[in-house]
């Protein structure tokens, strides 16, 4: 991944849109258990829960494994709907252009990446709603039709997928095995050593998409359009992936629809969240 140190991941980087050969980007998924959960109703007390967007904020700083942070334009908005309501703070996203290599797979691949590359993603969002939601996951890779300003949609887009996800605290209750094999007791997942299961964070997703820019099938939801406003083309001494990559700015508008966060599959049509961002 070009934005990264050499073999690190992403804390919280979901495996299906996580390329090979040099591919950057962050994930359209989250593979930590894929149970959805939260709720968006009254809280412990029986008020009714926050449902204003929350003013601007600013999030913490990159991560540490961000090798070429003046490539990122950092990213700012809001996602709005019935279940979810939450200001993106400044910083707490970042975007980047670039095209694959040949030798990458997928190869020559030009992709639009928008991602959380901070050291504290609960300090990415506020949120007002889901009320028990620990932190949201922003994650968008779209293929616009060319490496030039101008307005791209779902329908002159080669290629995309955008992501909201809530997490929320994993049952109290749950009991995770320890060891045994390849996999997992129900609602657990194995920890960053491989070896021992924890229990996952349970999340509910939102989604836009046509098709996955590093193949497999994703089920048609929402729709977007997105503004590149200008492209500055990008060298580093520190990049050697042969990429090309451009500092990107713009915007990106864009109606999510709830899915299964297992499956993929949309839950409900007309549960959505409108997402605005500008980078």
């Amino acid at each position: 991944m070009v934005l990264l140190a050499s073999g690190v991941a992403p804390a919280c980087a979901g495996p299906s849109e996580l390329g090979s050969g040099g591919a950057s980007g962050g994930a359209t998924g989250s593979g930590s258990g894929g149970a959805s959960g939260g709720t968006t109703g009254s809280d412990a007390g029986g008020s009714p829960p926050q449902t204003a967007l929350p003013a601007a904020c600013s999030a913490g700083p990159l991560a540490s494994y961000v090798v070429l942070p003046d490539l990122l334009s950092p990213a700012s908005g809001s996602v709005v709907g019935s279940e979810v309501t939450a200001r993106l703070c400044a910083g707490g996203a970042s975007a980047s252009l670039q095209r694959t290599s040949p030798t990458a797979n997928p190869a020559n691949q030009l992709e639009l990446n928008i991602y959380p590359y901070t050291a504290d993603p609960t300090l990415d969002y506020d949120i007002a709603l889901p009320t028990d939601a620990t932190r949201l996951l922003l994650s968008v890779l779209i293929g616009p039709g060319a490496a030039e300003a101008g307005t791209y949609t779902e329908t002159s887009s080669t290629c995309g997928v955008i992501d909201v996800c809530a997490f929320f605290p994993p049952p109290a209750s749950l009991t995770c095995a320890t060891s045994g094999g390849d996999t997992c007791t129900p609602g657990c997942t194995f920890a960053a050593s491989g070896t021992t299961c924890v229990p996952a964070e349970p999340e509910t997703c939102w989604r836009a998409a046509t098709t996955s820019c590093y193949g497999g099938s994703t089920p048609t939801a929402g729709s977007w359009r997105l503004t590149l406003s200008s492209l500055e083309p990008y060298t580093s001494s520190s990049d050697t992936s042969g990429d090309e990559l451009w500092v990107v700015h713009g915007s990106l508008d864009a109606t999510l629809s709830k899915i299964d966060s297992t499956s993929g599959a949309i839950v409900t049509p007309t549960n959505t969240a409108t997402l605005s961002l500008n980078f």
